[in-house]
């Protein structure tokens, strides 16, 4: 891969407030748009942030990477896809609204932000080295930047994996019922940009968002409710999640709150 010189900014170690993980899914500038494979490298890295005595360092080998990403070790045309999205991550920049990540404070333009502030190879051993943006590093240690589950990501095809890690990195959720939290969130362009939604029907959009639900909620029980709902002020993603504790043990539970009726907070991606 070779090195890979980006941003030679100083600034602090700083989580901006206007960051989420639905920045990462709309405004990333890369020739497509970040999918599972880049959420998968990304949630990776990110853990092993702090492992080298620096916090804005990763470090790992290529068989590393390759087997939390894909679960097993790779060859051929999985390896090739790996390093595509490496490139990908390293080429992608962030769109920030209204902050100035130099002064770390709002500011009334748009910041546009690298997620790598510098990338290497070391030939002996072979190790990639990501020194993440001081503001992306910043993120992650502050909980801006969810920690991913490998394990379900690893599950999820495009559109589920997205929205997915949009649920799990957003504050929004609210307090439903005892054990459980809710979300509403608006199907209009802003989830359509995070998704990568490019249908030009919306009826279509809202099947194919049907589906990732029901992706999810294979994939990960705590998801006990994701439905597409038709509402006064327009059509919502109704999300309900249980928060898993002493009472939750028993599989009978889970279904059990299945029966109560949803409500909870709104997510809106502006």
């Amino acid at each position: 891969m070779g090195a890979v010189p980006l941003s030679a900014s100083r600034y602090e170690l700083w989580a901006p407030p206007c960051f989420g993980i639905d920045r990462l899914l709309r405004s990333s500038t890369c020739r497509e748009p970040i999918g599972p494979l880049d959420l998968r490298a990304l949630a990776f890295l990110a853990r092993r942030l702090g492992a080298v005595r620096s916090p804005t360092r990763a470090e790992c080998s290529l068989p590393e990477l390759a087997a939390a990403v894909y679960g097993r070790s790779v060859g051929g045309s999985d390896r090739r896809a790996l390093e595509t999205s490496l490139h990908r991550l390293e080429a992608a920049v962030v769109t920030l609204d209204g902050c100035d990540l130099v002064a770390g404070e709002l500011a009334a333009a748009l910041t546009r932000a690298p997620l790598f502030r510098a990338v290497s190879v070391a030939e002996s051993p072979a190790r990639l080295r990501y020194e993440f943006s001081p503001w992306l590093a910043g993120a992650v240690a502050q909980g801006r930047f969810p920690r991913l589950d490998l394990g379900v990501l690893r599950g999820l095809p495009a559109t589920a994996a997205r929205l997915w890690a949009l649920l799990e990195g957003t504050e929004r959720f609210e307090a439903h019922v005892e054990g459980r939290d809710a979300l509403v969130v608006p199907l209009d362009e802003h989830l359509h940009d995070a998704l990568a939604l490019g249908h030009a029907r919306a009826v279509d959009a809202r099947r194919t968002l049907r589906l990732a639900a029901a992706e999810i909620a294979a994939a990960d029980p705590r998801y006990v409710e994701l439905a597409v709902r038709r509402t006064r002020p327009g059509w919502v993603l109704r999300v309900e999640r249980v928060t898993w504790g002493p009472s939750y043990d028993q599989p009978d539970a889970v279904a059990r709150h299945r029966l109560r009726p949803l409500t909870g907070g709104a997510l809106r991606l502006r």
